[in-house]
């Protein structure tokens, strides 16, 4: 049994801040602008939407619980303002989610389900563009990240199969820079919808 998913993937990606022994942030973000590289702090971001399609199967281990391994291929966007030019960030990754599904009212046509589990994602590329001038600085970042994924939603009987709507949060656990005085993780609230047959 498996899952067709036509997903609409909305990423924010958060910045914790460590802080020094004066109590000033030293979080900071790397911005490239005429060869020159600056440091400035980066604090508001906002999400901007992405598409992600993929797949995922369903291995039954009782009546109503299943485990539902997931491949899925994710483009997160996301926007600061904390910069004198608009600067975007966007990203390519493959994330394999292992989610333990649960499933309520089997007697019933409409069935509410929740779910819980790790989700790795291997990023392929981060690209960043600040005003007109566009770079990659995929080289910044660790290309392996890790999630934890919480959610739940509707199954739909429909036919031999179902039709799902969904709701996800994915909490980055892993920080994801290089850099020493700074730490990075990702964070995104997901929407789905598909079928199951």
């Amino acid at each position: 049994m498996g899952d067709c998913l036509c997903v609409r993937d909305i990423d924010r990606c958060a910045h914790r801040e460590r802080r020094s022994g004066d109590g000033r942030d030293k979080g900071r973000s790397r911005c490239r602008s005429n060869r020159r590289e600056r440091r400035r702090q980066f604090r508001r971001t906002s999400p901007h939407a992405g598409l992600a399609i993929g797949g995922s199967a369903a291995i039954a281990i009782g009546p109503t619980v299943r485990i539902q391994p997931e491949l899925l291929f994710t483009e997160p966007r996301f926007g600061s303002s904390d910069f004198p030019l608009p600067l975007t960030v966007e990203s390519r990754a493959f994330e394999v989610p292992v989610l333990l599904v649960k499933q309520f009212s089997t007697t019933r046509r409409t069935r509410p389900i929740v779910y819980a589990g790790p989700r790795f994602g291997f990023i392929t590329s981060i690209a960043q563009t600040v005003g007109h001038t566009r770079s990659d600085i995929s080289n910044e970042f660790r290309s392996v990240d890790v999630r934890v994924a919480l959610g739940g939603g509707v199954e739909v009987a429909a036919g031999r199969g179902a039709v799902t709507i969904e709701g996800r949060a994915n909490i980055g656990i892993r920080d994801v820079s290089k850099a020493t005085d700074n730490t990075t993780r990702t964070q995104s609230i997901v929407g789905l919808f598909g079928v199951r047959f």
